[in-house]
């Protein structure tokens, strides 16, 4: 039996592009119940001087949080073989800060809403200082004085600041399983 490697764009993409895989796979990852999920833009990005190869797939997904409340929020998933310059990354995460999507409100008007990113990374190549295989970097709220963490939660710091998760495919362990 042959198994498909997600590393290889054309089966990522296409594992990506069944809503049902994407929810589950989003869904554990994320460690969330996604509600709705809409595939938004994709990008592929190939640059032949340096064997370059990014791939951006980015979800407009309605999850439930673990307090019950639901959230709309993007997901950008961008996927590289191989380490290069970060400042793809940033270019491409602050175009979806800029981006806004447009809803409509409860009379029926269209209006632009900003949504809080999630971004998740994964990555052909091991990061030199992280030896885990799935990185989780989230927001805190700390009062800078008392240094207590703060359960709240403000629009204003979820729409300019981001949880993200990174991948290390080369640090998955191979564990082949059948489902059913």
């Amino acid at each position: 039996m042959k198994i498909a490697n997600p590393i290889y764009d054309v089966v990522f993409k296409y594992l990506m592009e069944n809503n049902l895989v994407a929810i589950d796979m989003l869904s554990v990852i994320l460690d969330v119940k996604i509600m709705s999920l809409t595939l938004q833009s994709q990008e592929f990005t190939e640059t032949s001087a340096g064997g370059i190869k990014v791939f951006r797939l980015d979800f407009k997904a309605v999850i439930k949080t673990k307090s019950g409340e639901l959230k709309t929020i993007l997901i950008e998933i961008q996927k590289a073989k191989n380490g290069f310059k970060i400042s793809r990354f940033q270019t491409y995460l602050g175009y979806n800060y800029m981006k806004p999507h447009v809803v409509l409100n409860e009379n029926d008007q269209s209006k632009d809403e900003r949504y809080p990113i999630t971004v998740l990374y994964f990555l052909g190549f091991r990061l030199k200082n992280v030896k885990i295989p799935v990185l989780k970097v989230e927001r805190q709220y700390i009062n800078a004085i008392s240094k207590r963490k703060l359960n709240v939660k403000e629009d204003f710091v979820e729409k300019l600041s981001h949880d993200l998760y990174a991948i290390q495919i080369p640090r998955l362990k191979m564990n082949v399983r059948n489902v059913k």
